[in-house]
């Protein structure tokens, strides 16, 4: 009888074992899935965070070499157009230079042209003022030819654009390449028509449009 019981106990004992290590088993295996589980989302996390620092730290590159290369052709741009502006300064004062030559030519050597030139100054600067009495101001040497047309400016500007000026030769004269100055007579309205006053309009106001059609 006691060797049964012992029998048994032994079964049960066993029995107890087996479950108990079967269970240990399975906890184990739980274990082990779940830290396999957590393994795997911390190893997507950390990749997940290692992809958008990769992208961030990608992105932190390609907008400082955006900003370099911004730089660097904002400063080619800059001395692409100082040597534009520079050369078609140097172009305009060329055809300045030019054109004061032919002037002075046409002085010194064709005196009825230049003639009907001072006559076209005169009116052209009569017209753009608003006193009927004004006073001509020339040249030292051009002095006797203005002398001579200024009947004929008052004629033209009355009979063409029906303007009563009354024109007189001023007693100062003017240091100029050629051309006249009008004023009034207490010098208060004023119209340079020198030869160097009309090239300086055209270097400010013709030529640049000109330049601008031509190379756009």
């Amino acid at each position: 009888m006691s060797e049964q019981v012992s029998i048994e106990e032994k079964e049960i004992l066993e029995a107890l074992l087996k479950e108990v290590r079967e269970s240990a088993q399975k906890e184990a295996e739980k274990i082990l899935k779940e830290a396999e589980e957590k393994a795997k989302e911390i190893l997507k996390e950390a990749e997940a965070r290692a992809e958008e620092e990769l992208r961030k730290k990608i992105e932190r590159i390609k907008k400082r070499v955006r900003s370099e290369v911004s730089s660097k052709i904002a400063l080619e741009k800059m001395r692409i157009r100082r040597e534009y502006l520079m050369e078609k300064e140097r172009i305009i004062e060329d055809l300045l230079s030019e054109v004061s030559e032919k002037i002075r030519g046409l002085i010194e050597k064709d005196t009825e042209k230049y003639k009907l030139c001072l006559l076209n100054l005169i009116i052209e600067a009569a017209l753009n003022m608003q006193n009927e009495k004004l006073f001509v101001v020339t040249t030292k040497r051009d002095t006797k030819l203005v002398e001579e047309i200024l009947p004929e400016a008052e004629k033209l500007l009355l009979e063409k654009y029906s303007r009563k000026v009354k024109l007189r030769l001023a007693e100062e004269k003017i240091e100029a390449l050629g051309g006249v100055i009008l004023r009034d007579e207490n010098s208060r309205e004023m119209y340079n028509n020198t030869i160097e006053a009309r090239i300086n309009r055209v270097k400010t106001e013709v030529l640049p449009k000109i330049l601008s059609e031509i190379v756009r």
